[in-house]
């Protein structure tokens, strides 16, 4: 399996906090339609970076558990990919947008991958954290991500 240092999962989020940040509009929580691995820790902590909430959409729960999950939450957007969808596909409503994973990752040219890199390790972690991620936006109260259960009835919850 495919694994990321700490100093590369950083670049890797701040270039997809990037191109997300125009593609999910304005609401509160972004759904993640993604198997666990590389794909959904990066997708997670992108949104977090975007100072959003995070819905895991679980993909073994059914369509009308997801719809329900997706309607609760205010999910406008669901990050997912394509390979991912042809082989669980999503049904969701016409007012949902998908953002596809690859997409972002393709659309990030060699100078912003390096230009990134080098501010993750040059900056010293305080002037990263204020100036260029904005992490003293963010408050200890405030919620990074909605776990529905998976209960065998009714709505998840």
């Amino acid at each position: 399996p495919r694994t990321l240092s700490y100093a590369k999962l950083l670049v890797a989020a701040m270039l997809v906090t990037k191109y997300l940040r125009s593609r999910v509009g304005d609401a509160p929580n972004v759904g993640i339609w993604l198997p666990t691995g590389l794909g959904g820790a990066l997708a997670n902590v992108a949104v977090a970076l975007l100072g959003r909430a995070s819905v895991n959409l679980n993909y073994t729960a059914g369509t009308a558990a997801v719809r329900s999950a997706v309607a609760q939450a205010g999910v406008r957007a669901v990050i997912t990919a394509k390979k991912f969808t042809a082989r669980v596909p999503l049904d969701l409503p016409a007012d949902v947008q998908l953002v596809y994973l690859e997409d972002a990752l393709e659309s990030v040219t060699k100078w912003q991958r390096i230009r990134t890199f080098l501010l993750v390790l040059l900056l010293p972690g305080w002037a990263l954290d204020r100036f260029v991620l904005g992490l003293h936006r963010h408050r200890l109260d405030d919620t990074i991500t909605i776990v529905f259960s998976s209960g065998s009835t009714g709505a998840p919850k």
